[in-house]
């Protein structure tokens, strides 16, 4: 879980330096919100990962746009997965 928890804080970091628009890789910002959702469905924070995900999603025109979305596809369905899972107990 603290891997987890230091992905997260050091995700957050590379985000807040992306809003600031001083990047200029595009692919830096969307590629950095799906790893956090992935960080946070490893905490079990379903929430913040769909966010994260959803968030990831609303990028257009960026370089491996099409290899995110596909693991984007992918990761929703995980996480619905583990939802499931977890509802069942």
């Amino acid at each position: 879980m603290k891997r987890y928890e230091t992905a997260i804080h050091s995700l957050e970091e590379i985000l807040k330096f992306g809003e600031t628009g001083n990047v200029e890789d595009g692919l830096i910002v969307p590629h950095s919100l799906y790893e956090l959702g992935r960080a946070h469905m490893g905490c079990g924070r379903f929430a913040e990962a769909e966010d994260c995900f959803r968030k990831a999603r609303e990028y257009r025109k960026y370089d491996l746009r099409k290899a995110l979305n596909f693991k984007l596809a992918a990761a929703v369905q995980t996480l619905e997965a583990m939802r499931e899972i977890s509802s069942k107990g």
